[in-house]
């Protein structure tokens, strides 16, 4: 069930979803565990169960196919980072959509979201130039870009609405029509769309 580039190529590509609910030891699920653990909660408490299962799913597949692209072949690649540096992305962008709001308790977790990803980022490349141990960087970035992308369309979009009292004035979402969905899905057949080209290319030996 991990991801590899030749059975891929040649019919499996089961192996894009299958190996996000694999890992590579204890300490790989431990680790990407617990960052599901403190980030996704606070993703699904803003964004709702539904939206974040989209962001989850569609970010993890747009890792696995970054990943299958740029993979070695003999190599395999495992794990659900691509997934959870989605819900990253979404996160920093609800709180950058929603920074008035939150003021500047918004801002300081905006930054520290971007500070964390940046980091991760460069130890990933650290990491692997070093020779340390290998990292899937393509995976996660892939992911990042597509739980922005779909966090930017699903984020909650706040409105001032009725006073409860002289003090406090209640907010309502204005998201929740059947469009975001729409975009969506059209953003996970741009996933699947991608992944077909490049496999027709590696079939057809024009990239390799």
């Amino acid at each position: 069930g991990a991801l590899e580039k030749v059975p891929i190529i040649n019919g499996e590509w089961w192996r894009l979803i299958t190996a996000t609910f694999l890992h590579g030891g204890l300490l790989h699920i431990a680790l990407n565990g617990y960052a599901l653990y403190i980030i996704g909660k606070e993703v699904e408490a803003f964004f709702g169960r539904t939206r974040f299962v989209a962001i989850y799913a569609i970010s993890g597949l747009a890792g696995s196919v970054a990943s299958f692209y740029f993979l070695s072949y003999g190599a395999a690649g495992v794990g659900a980072s691509g997934a959870i540096f989605g819900i990253f992305g979404a996160l920093a962008v609800y709180y950058g959509l929603n920074r008035r709001l939150f003021g500047k308790f918004g801002m300081v977790n905006f930054r520290v979201i971007i500070g964390v990803l940046v980091l991760n980022l460069v130890l990933d490349y650290a990491l692997n130039t070093s020779g340390v141990v290998l990292i899937d960087s393509s995976a996660h970035i892939g992911g990042l870009i597509a739980g922005g992308i779909v966090g930017f369309i699903l984020a909650p979009r706040y409105q001032p609405s009725e006073w409860r009292n002289p003090l406090v004035r209640e907010i309502k979402n204005i998201n929740k029509d059947r469009l975001p969905w729409l975009a969506t899905l059209l953003v996970g057949l741009c996933v699947v769309e991608a992944f077909v080209v490049i496999l027709l290319l590696y079939r057809g030996n024009y990239i390799s």
